[in-house]
């Protein structure tokens, strides 16, 4: 798909939530659940929606108030550290996802996929 897409899927949701920070945590490699299992990466399906990027590791903010998008590796933005197969291997983005993440930080986070309908 070309670039405007995303934009205009971006733009729709931050007109729909008016107001707020949304994080998107893209999926990491991870290690093979069995042997017919080609596949190391999938990209999670509403990061992959609203951006477009299908690279492990990616993390994405939009702060909707400043009209701000951001998308970075999580590696590059400091926020995990070391061999990122091995993380992925062990499970440690799952501490990154916005419920774990959110409750951490003393706030009352919940998915809101229907916002991707």
């Amino acid at each position: 798909m070309q670039k405007v897409t995303y934009i205009r899927r971006r733009a729709k949701l931050k007109k729909d939530l008016g107001s707020g920070l949304l994080l998107f945590l893209g999926n990491n490699e991870v290690g093979m659940n069995y042997v017919d299992n080609t596949y190391r990466f999938r990209q999670d399906s509403t990061f992959l929606y609203f951006f477009g990027l299908d690279y492990p590791g990616l993390i994405a903010v939009i702060d909707v108030d400043d009209d701000i998008e951001i998308a970075e590796g999580m590696k590059q933005l400091g926020i995990m550290r070391g061999d990122p197969a091995e993380a992925a291997e062990i499970g440690a983005y799952a501490m990154f996802f916005p419920c774990g993440l959110g409750h951490m930080m003393g706030l009352d986070v919940h998915d809101i996929h229907w916002a991707a309908q």
